[in-house]
């Protein structure tokens, strides 16, 4: 038995022992603990969603049977916005030293001192991220989300404290710097030299500001209320790694069965944990497993809500692999997709916006000359209309190739438009 094996064991034995809402699960099931040995086995214990958590909770209040028998006394408890409550134990480390494993690869170390801008009374999370500082030898800076009551002081407190961590959102940093601009404080004055994201979209140009204007190391990560930290940037690598505190898989929401690296499927989380142990938790977000060249598992990106997404030829559909082609391919300023179902058969049409427009065809000879033959039609012309179609058939190329590489689907028929938004409003038409 393998050392994930071992763990995966001792987690579900220690589960069903503890926690009665995960007893229910297995023996509704017809499961017991000597049935799931190792990883594989895992596959068979039913997804738990965060509806149905919050179901439980309101039913069995507070915390629907998951809480851990034997778990020592809570010092807090977090009523997160799903709306479920969150236990918290100082015992419970394996949450703090995510978070600390998380702040090291970005390079926060002793001497640090890190402005935690993330809200202290809705989630863990804050109060996480501040131990795992402490642990990690940096003093922190408590602030909760900047807004216009405290950003000032924030701007003047970092400034004193010659904060060299931010910890937020990107739209907090931003607002930071705006209120040190106010302040006439120049950029360089706030002294920060690293940034950690989690809680909000980070795009790649809000991602280059921060870095290329203000020279910050950044990372993000995903994290969820009730699971805290899932997983974390390695600065310069791709995709987010796991904390040794948790077991990620990429499951099928319906069945359950852990989808192979490359399928897009929602992100299912086994917490390891003494005091609130859940097991095989669906977030309900949507991602894709892969491994980078030392072996080590990684989700690629977030790909949304998986009740955004669609089923299409027993793969998971989602708009944010569109928009995931769209960044990778420069000649494509957009795409849409329809998606229709006639006796059984998936069709997938894809709508493409080129950022150039096409190379204009020589105009036709004017109805007053006399018609030419064949022949003597002008070189030009011919060349010019066969450049453009050789470059839509090049781009055509390159879009399905890209689709396919990001969802395992290949289009049907790409057609060009002009107007992007004026095909959505025919997907929307044709949707009802």
């Amino acid at each position: 038995m393998s050392e994930r094996d071992q763990q995966v064991a001792q987690a579900v034995a220690f589960a069903y022992d503890h926690a009665q809402a995960f007893a229910g699960v297995m023996d509704y099931t017809g499961l017991s603990p000597a049935d799931v040995q190792s990883l594989d086995d895992l596959q068979r214990v039913p997804i738990t969603s965060r509806d149905a958590l919050a179901h439980m909770q309101a039913m069995n209040p507070p915390f629907g049977g998951w809480l851990a028998s034997s778990a020592p006394r809570l010092q807090r408890v977090f009523a997160t916005p799903g709306p479920v409550l969150v236990p918290y134990s100082e015992s419970d480390d394996g949450d703090v030293e995510a978070a600390r494993s998380a702040l090291a690869a970005l390079g926060v170390a002793a001497g640090d001192v890190v402005l935690n801008a993330f809200p202290y009374h809705d989630s863990p999370l804050a109060q996480v991220l501040d131990e795992a500082a402490r642990r990690s030898g940096a003093t922190v800076l408590p602030f909760g989300p900047l807004g216009p009551d405290n950003a000032e002081r924030a701007v003047a407190a970092a400034v004193a404290m010659k904060a060299t961590v931010f910890a937020g959102t990107p739209p907090g940093l931003e607002a930071l710097y705006a209120q040190a601009e106010a302040m006439t404080f120049a950029p360089g004055t706030l002294g920060l030299r690293m940034a950690f994201f989690t809680g909000s979209a980070y795009p790649p140009a809000v991602r280059r500001k921060f870095e290329d204007q203000y020279g910050l190391c950044t990372a993000r990560a995903y994290s969820t209320p009730e699971l805290g930290l899932v997983a974390f940037e390695r600065p310069g690598q791709p995709g987010l790694y796991f904390p040794e505190s948790l077991l990620v898989e990429i499951c099928d929401p319906e069945s359950g069965a852990r989808f192979p690296d490359g399928r897009l499927g929602e992100v299912v989380v086994t917490r390891f944990s003494r005091v609130f142990p859940l097991v095989r938790f669906g977030t309900g977000d949507l991602s894709v497993m892969e491994h980078d060249a030392d072996g080590r598992a990684r989700l690629k990106r977030l790909y949304g809500r998986s009740e955004e997404a669609v089923k299409l030829r027993g793969r998971f559909f989602h708009g944010d692999q569109l928009r995931a082609v769209v960044d990778a391919l420069e000649p494509v300023a957009g795409l849409a997709a329809i998606v229709t179902r006639n006796d059984g058969q998936d069709f997938l049409m894809l709508y493409a916006k080129r950022t150039q427009p096409e190379p204009a065809v020589a105009p036709a000879a004017a109805p007053s000359e006399p018609p030419q033959p064949p022949e003597a039609v002008p070189s030009g012309a011919q060349t010019e209309s066969e450049a453009a179609q050789a470059a839509r058939e090049a781009i055509t190329a390159l879009i399905r190739d890209a689709v396919e590489e990001q969802t395992g689907l290949r289009p049907d028929v790409i057609e060009f438009v002009d107007d992007l938004d004026a095909s959505k409003r025919l997907i929307r038409d044709e949707r009802r």
